[in-house]
Parts: C-alpha cells; structure tokens; sequence
C-alpha cells in the first residue's frame, strides 16, 4: 500500500484560525492514474482536536474507482468506500463526530477498486478546547 500526501505536504504544519478555537484544514491532492490501494494523507490532526465534520470534493476519478475517507489507523472511520466514477461532494455523515482525537493523527483519503484520475479535495473542521 502507498502513502502520498497532499498539497500540504508530509510537515505537520498547524493550521491557524481567526475564529478563536475553530479551525479548518483545507488540502487537494491531484491523481495520475493513482493505483487502487494508494492511502492520501491530506489534512494533519493534532491530538485532542474534537473533528465536528469531514468532506470531500471530486472530480470523476474513472470506472470502478472508490473513495473511503478515514484515519491513518482506520481507512474508513469517517466514510465508506463509495464510488468516484461521477464527480461529487461527499459529507462524512458519520455516527462518530463529534469526536476528540487520543492521538496525532491524519484525515486519509483512499483509493480503493482501480487507479483514480482526478483531482480530490478535502476539509477538515475541528475545535481545540
């Protein structure tokens, strides 16, 4: 299984925010025939943040190509693997969030069914108390 990251990069840069203790990560991650199995980490998340909603955008990654929306421990805790064959947003809809964070973690986005082609965006809101 591979591990690419996003725009961001692999640094756990912090995210900063004007909003007093909200903070949004943003990230987009551009596939080129990106093999099935590929884990993209997109967006850092400190321990203790309290992740209140996940996302993301897609372009139609081709046939038979899946996106699951998950963790670096778990690849599908905040969504399934659904189709991104057609273009989409996607909301976690998790039973799961609000949830706090044990540990330092990243919002992984994977590919799952064929290589995607495409560009993937994804946002991440989480308060630190």
């Amino acid at each position: 299984m591979a591990i690419v990251y996003s725009n961001l990069g692999s640094a756990r840069k912090p995210f900063y925010s004007d909003k007093g203790n909200v903070f949004t990560g943003y990230a987009t991650y551009t596939c080129s025939s990106t093999a099935a199995g590929t884990s993209i980490y997109m967006v850092p998340l400190p321990k203790g943040a309290v992740v209140t909603d996940t996302f993301i955008t897609h372009d139609a990654m081709g046939t038979s190509v899946t996106l699951a929306q998950g963790t670096t421990s778990d690849s599908t805790h905040y969504r399934a693997a659904t189709s991104a064959s057609s273009a989409a947003v996607k909301v976690s809809g998790n039973a799961n969030l609000p949830e706090e964070l044990s540990d330092d973690t990243w919002f992984v986005v994977t590919v799952g069914g064929a290589a995607a082609t495409g560009t993937i965006k994804a946002c991440v809101t989480y308060v630190m108390p």
